[in-house]
């Protein structure tokens, strides 16, 4: 949980170069610290030590790769509004532009006060939340912004600890309650302000220094002694010196004064700081971490590595010198004992067990071994003691340092969790079942209903995912479990329920979508359009009677129909009436175009002779009509409009005035007049030929808009074009320009046709909506690829793409796999792509895996058989890719 930015851009070496050296002059405007490497192209920017700003640069084919990185909640929103700034410096000096990315959108609006308001204070909130949830449960050292690499103070009830300091837990919530959140911004952000004050900058780095990284040991024991001991008196004595109001910690100071070497400066007129606890984490014990297993040492040792381990020592020559390895094991590892290692004694501890062992040399200071056993791992520490000690002192300090080990249990999810990811479905689920009964908790046992899934054995997990049904409702997993195990069960109705509950909680979950279209797909378009006609022709003669008096029959008839059409699925508009006709009407689903002319020619013959059935509503008399809508009453005969005419595209732009859509705004005024331009002209011709439609206030030119259509059809004939009432679905050619480096499937388009060319784009900006309002209606939308085989050139490969198309159009033609081809296009990875929508998907699919079906499909007029890899995709990204050949 952290608030950062980062940034990227690309280059090529020299303007890398000046990019480095541009950070390090606006970096020292900025007041950072600057460490730079040009060999290894690297650029570190310091403000403070706890604000670090990481500029790395990265070989690549195409120049060097830059990647610029910060966290700063730490220092707080001054000092994000700094790093900013910088990049916007160092972006202008030397014209580059960054790809950023900026979690407070502090970098596109420069709001300071929004910035903390939508970001800081809400992140700060839900750490004092966080505090308060906890604070009631005996936990000590809740850790804020703490950087897991320092070593760990010491645990204390009802205390947090920050880069800063520890604090009272019930001090803060009190402050909390009484003036809010934003109350405590000062207490945790060293750069709360716009402006950064110096002061407090300075004294909050004293205060991590003397916290977190003073050994409070004199200055002459190390280096590193020397150099933290001279910063904290240095920044104590420039905020004594300037006059500062802020309080010093007195005693402490003093302190490190005298561990320095140094006289302390005078004081007079200075406040004390209280600290409610004492000041440095480092006088006491503290904890590391390495694996599983935690250690405790005093906080005075120092740490180095030395030949692959970890050490810490005490500081001076001859002394107590600890040194760790670690190593992961696959099940329980045990103790070893050798030549020279001398056991002493056993011992259990917080889940673990541990060894001590002699392995005392002749000569010298006594050395013991700690041997720690714990989950999946195998822990040897070598604790050397100083000169003087005794073996029974080296023994008692070992046992001391063992029996101060704590082992974390890996969480079983995760174990699950990682078991998932290799695939080891059966491990999973003997590892489950071996739980005693009361630890296998709901959540646990969805996970082994997930497991039960991921083998095959949906009959398993559904019993599971049942009986925890009150645990599950509304946790978007068990929803998706259990439509999971639905559709492998071939249950699609039941399945499609919960996927859809599961995308209800998780909206963007791409998996729930894909599984939703495929519960559509199983129940094909094809397969609904017969036993819709078989319904129909049933009811025939009940529905013609109703008809003899549609007005007093109309609730009985529109029940009726009701439930046939309901078998094409949700969302089917028509109308009944007339002489014996039925329109299906598209409203807004431009999918139906594709679908409703199959639906219409696969009337039965019996009823052409007295039925007629359009695929989409036909234009009508717009003469003595009136349309509500958005509370206005519009007499459409007044309703007055004109046409351009674009001849390249064959499609009219349409101005538009009446009165009371005047009235509206654009957004419902335009959407009024499309349902009127739909019941006047039809849906066919505006589909066909309408690009766009405008509301105007000048009429000039204008005429009633019952003459447009009859302009329309008049306008396309007259430039020898052939007038379509109902959808033509004519292709479109397209051409791309790919970007360099390796492309995903349709990436590397050139050029290509399509009658669908809105299904084409959506694919392409990564959206399904087009494809999922096919596949609810039994229709999926796929295309092959064909890969071109080896030796053969450019004009032979469109040939055989041809050939495939052709071959797609005669199998789409037939009464078992019907369908309908899209259109095609060129790879420049050598990839030929056939677009088409299948009726009968699954139908299709398993005709395609047939070895005969594909040779037939990739033969050539010579008779041979191209040797060419076939994918079948659907336009969904991320679906599954199915190979149908592999050469």
């Amino acid at each position: 949980m952290s608030i950062g930015i980062s940034a990227k851009t690309r280059c090529n070496t020299s303007e890398f170069v000046d990019l480095l050296l541009s950070f390090e002059e606006m970096g020292r405007k900025s007041g950072m610290e600057v460490v730079s490497d040009m060999d290894n192209k690297t650029i570190d920017l310091r403000f403070t030590s706890n604000g670090l700003v990481e500029v790395r640069g990265h070989d690549t084919d195409s120049g060097v790769e830059v990647e610029f990185d910060c966290q700063t909640n730490i220092l707080g929103p001054g000092f994000h509004k700094l790093v900013v700034d910088l990049l916007c410096d160092v972006a202008g000096q030397c014209g580059v532009s960054f790809d950023v990315e900026d979690e407070t959108d502090y970098y596109e609006h420069r709001d300071f006060s929004r910035m903390c308001r939508e970001h800081f204070m809400p992140w700060l909130g839900r750490i004092v939340d966080l505090l308060e949830e906890k604070s009631g449960k005996d936990y000590g050292n809740m850790l804020v912004s703490y950087d897991m690499s320092w070593p760990v103070p010491e645990n204390i009830t009802g205390s947090y600890v920050t880069p800063f300091g520890r604090y009272r837990t019930a001090r803060i919530l009190g402050i909390k309650n009484s003036k809010g959140v934003g109350s405590l911004a000062r207490l945790f952000f060293p750069c709360c302000d716009e402006k950064i004050d110096h002061a407090r900058l300075i004294w909050h780095e004293a205060m991590h220094l003397l916290w977190c990284r003073c050994c409070f040991m004199p200055s002459s024991r190390n280096e590193e002694d020397a150099e933290v001991n001279g910063k904290i008196a240095n920044l104590f004595e420039e905020l004594i010196l300037s006059g500062s109001a802020l309080p010093i910690p007195k005693k402490e100071y003093v302190e490190i004064c005298r561990l320095d070497g140094r006289e302390p400066v005078d004081m007079s007129g200075v406040k004390d700081y209280e600290a409610e606890y004492a000041i440095g984490f480092r006088r006491g014990l503290v904890s590391y971490r390495i694996g599983n297993a935690t250690f405790r040492l005093p906080g005075s040792f120092l740490q180095f590595e030395d030949d692959n381990t970890i050490g810490y020592w005490d500081g001076t020559d001859d002394g107590e010198v600890v040194r760790v390895t670690a190593y992961k094991t696959d099940g329980e590892a045990e103790f070893f004992c050798g030549e020279n290692i001398v056991k002493v004694c056993e011992g259990e501890g917080n889940n673990g067990r541990y060894m001590i062992a002699d392995v005392s040399g002749e000569d010298g200071a006594p050395v013991m071994q700690v041997q720690l056993v714990t989950e999946h791992q195998f822990t040897l520490f070598t604790l050397a003691s100083a000169d003087g000690k005794s073996v029974d002192e080296a023994v008692a300090d070992a046992k001391a340092f063992a029996e101060r080990f704590t082992a974390s249990k890996e969480d079983i999810l995760k174990v699950v969790e990682r078991l998932a990811r290799n695939d080891e479905h059966v491990r999973i689920i003997d590892m489950l079942l071996a739980l005693p009964e009361e630890e296998l908790t709901d959540e646990l046992k969805g996970q082994l209903a997930r497991a039960y899934n991921n083998n095959g054995e949906y009959e398993k997990a559904l019993p599971l995912l049942e009986a925890t049904e009150e645990y599950g409702r509304d946790n978007a997993n068990w929803n998706f479990r259990m439509g999971y195990s639905y559709f492998f069960l071939d249950k699609y109705e039941e399945s499609c329920k919960y996927f859809k509950r599961a995308l209800e909680i998780e909206p963007d979950d791409e998996d729930a979508k894909w599984f939703i279209a495929q519960c559509g797909i199983y129940n094909p378009f094809s397969q609904r359009v017969r036993r819709f006609w078989a319904w129909f022709v049933e009811h025939r003669g009940e529905i013609e009677g109703l008809l003899k008096e549609p007005n007093a029959n109309r609730g009985a008839l529109g029940a009726l129909m009701d439930s046939g059409i309901d078998i094409l699925g949700d969302n089917v508009y028509y109308n009944i009436g007339g002489d014996f006709e039925l329109t299906f009407a598209v409203e807004s689903g431009t999918e139906c175009h594709y679908l409703y002319p199959y639906l219409v020619g696969a009337m039965p013959e019996e009823l052409r002779d007295k039925w007629k059935v359009f695929p989409c509503k036909q234009g009508c008399d717009s003469r003595a009509f009136t349309f509500g809508m958005y509370d206005k009453e519009i007499d459409i005969s007044e309703l007055l409009v004109r046409e351009q005419y674009d001849e390249e595209n064959e499609s009219f732009s349409i101005s538009y005035y009446h009165p009371a859509l005047a009235e509206l705004d654009e957004a419902k005024s335009v959407n009024a007049f499309y349902i009127i331009l739909e019941l006047t002209v039809g849906e066919g011709v505006t589909y066909n030929y309408v690009d766009s439609v405008e509301a105007v206030p000048d009429t000039a030119g204008m005429y009633p808009i019952c003459e447009l259509s009859a302009r329309i059809k008049e306008t396309v004939e007259k430039h020898g074009g052939e007038y379509h009432s109902k959808p033509k679905l004519g292709y479109t050619a397209y051409e791309c320009k790919p970007s360099d480096g390796e492309h995903a499937l349709r990436e590397d388009i050139i050029c290509g046709v399509s009658r669908y060319m809105a299904l084409c784009r959506d694919y392409m900006r990564s959206d399904s909506s087009i494809f999922c309002d096919l596949a609810a209606r039994g229709a999926d939308a796929m295309y092959l690829v064909i890969t071109c085989p080896e030796g053969m050139d450019s004009r032979e490969f469109l040939d055989l793409r041809y050939r495939v198309e052709d071959w797609c159009e005669e199998i789409l033609s037939r009464e078992e796999t019907p369908g309908m081809v899209l259109g095609g296009a060129m790879g420049c990875d050598g990839q030929a792509y056939i677009d088409l929508i299948a009726y009968d998907g699954p139908a299709f699919r398993r005709m395609l895996m047939d070895d005969d079906v594909l040779d037939s499909m990739l033969c050539g007029e010579d008779g041979m058989v191209a040797e060419a890899y076939v994918y079948v995709q659907e336009f969904m990204r991320n679906a599954p890719t199915t190979t149908l050949r592999d050469i």
